[in-house]
């Protein structure tokens, strides 16, 4: 039985220290490339160029 004297669970297992992005980390890190690699940075900037569609019906 996994407890101790009041009631509580006692965690059993191994802590380990890992050097690893964090998921907060790497997310950030690819939305910056993927800004990087956009010739325009603000909405205003991506209507004065070419690189827009038209949706039709």
């Amino acid at each position: 039985m996994m407890s101790n004297e009041d009631g509580f669970p006692i965690a059993l297992g191994v802590i380990r220290d890992v050097e690893a992005p964090t998921y907060d980390a790497a997310v950030n890190q690819q939305i910056e490339e993927v800004k990087a690699q956009k010739h325009y940075h603000n909405f205003m900037e991506m209507l004065e160029t070419n690189d827009i569609w038209e949706v039709k019906e």
